[in-house]
């Protein structure tokens, strides 16, 4: 990977993270620079696209997330040893990339009017995420490796944690707005959440590694 890598972002997690965590799976030491908002005005039209995140390597900048995170896993050898391998983990990162994007769409979409945005929660909390979290129990339940593919930790492995941490927030969103009409159930029930949260965060962590996902069963 080329000494001179810096990620461009703002001070949040977002969409950088999964660039963040790819890097540092890597192994890579870079630059994380976050732009205050107060600047970005000023600094948008110096972006690709006019978006970020954005990567810097030797001066030149490359934009939009997906093909960022592929190109430091290929650098990095987190794709896997074949070209089978590879397919297989960017169908993965497509699939739940859209996942990720179904997630926080109620949250940021502001053509949503509030009966669409509780539908689509809704949605989420019975359907989707369930879905997606049975998906990888039976995965776990196959797992062999230890790893996703072969013996090595992979890209798929970082987005599978970011979306789960993205699933617990969601989930903790939907359960306070439920219990807003009662503040002191809300209190409790957030407190409750966020230590089972914790607990799950780091045991999805810890045995995530060991996924082997069958996506498309």
């Amino acid at each position: 990977m080329p000494p001179k890598l810096k990620l461009v972002y703002f001070n949040i997690r977002g969409r950088g993270e999964l660039i963040r965590l790819t890097l540092h799976a890597g192994g890579v030491v870079f630059t994380d620079e976050r732009i205050p908002y107060e600047e970005w005005a000023v600094r948008k039209n110096q972006a690709p696209n006019g978006q970020v995140p954005y990567i810097v390597v030797d001066g030149k900048m490359y934009g939009e997330v997906l093909p960022i995170v592929r190109f430091i896993g290929k650098k990095c050898g987190l794709l896997g040893k074949s070209e089978e391998d590879q397919v297989y983990v960017e169908i993965l990162l497509e699939q739940i990339h859209k996942f990720r994007d179904q997630l926080i769409r109620p949250k940021i979409d502001s053509m949503l009017n509030k009966g669409q945005k509780e539908f689509l929660l809704k949605k989420l909390r019975e359907e989707e995420i369930p879905k997606f979290l049975t998906r990888v129990e039976e995965a776990l339940k196959i797992s062999r490796s230890g790893h996703i593919l072969g013996g090595e930790v992979i890209v798929v492995v970082v987005v599978v944690v970011v979306v789960v941490v993205v699933v617990v927030v969601v989930v903790v969103v939907v359960v306070a707005a439920a219990a807003a009409a009662a503040a002191v159930v809300v209190v409790v029930v957030v407190v409750v959440v966020v230590g089972v949260v914790v607990v799950v965060v780091v045991a999805v962590v810890v045995v995530v590694v060991g996924v082997v996902v069958v996506w498309n069963g």
